[in-house]
């Protein structure tokens, strides 16, 4: 997918939970001012505006992302971190599989090029 189908997405996105939020505001109060005009002394209205407010919040979530954590768990940050995996295991040689067995001499020849010099308990 190019960029400009994936901005077209994002756009997209953003307007349906503009949309979303304004039919909140609108239902919402519209609901708030029945609960006034009734003379009725509960707030009745609190209670779908807290249902449909998780609904709402749950569409922000998937729309912009959690709050504070922009670009976490995005592709871009998904590549970074394999990138950054990637490095850290370059240092290392490469482990042997689990059901090839070793001799003594190779595993201590394992051991010092991994730098675990510690005995094992």
């Amino acid at each position: 997918m190019d960029n400009y189908q994936r901005a077209k997405k994002i756009v997209r996105k953003k307007k349906a939970f503009y949309q979303h939020l304004g039919a909140y505001m609108a239902v919402i109060g519209f609901l708030l001012m029945i609960n006034i005009l009734s003379g009725d002394n509960e707030p009745w209205f609190l209670f779908p505006a807290a249902g449909w407010g998780i609904g709402l919040f749950l569409h922000y979530i998937n729309t912009f992302g959690f709050p504070f954590t922009k670009g976490v768990m995005s592709p871009e940050w998904e590549d970074r971190e394999i990138e950054k995996e990637m490095d850290k295991l370059e240092g290392f040689p490469e482990a042997p599989e689990p059901d090839e067995e070793l001799e003594l001499k190779e595993f201590k020849k394992l051991r010092s090029e991994w730098g675990d010099d510690q005995e094992f308990v």
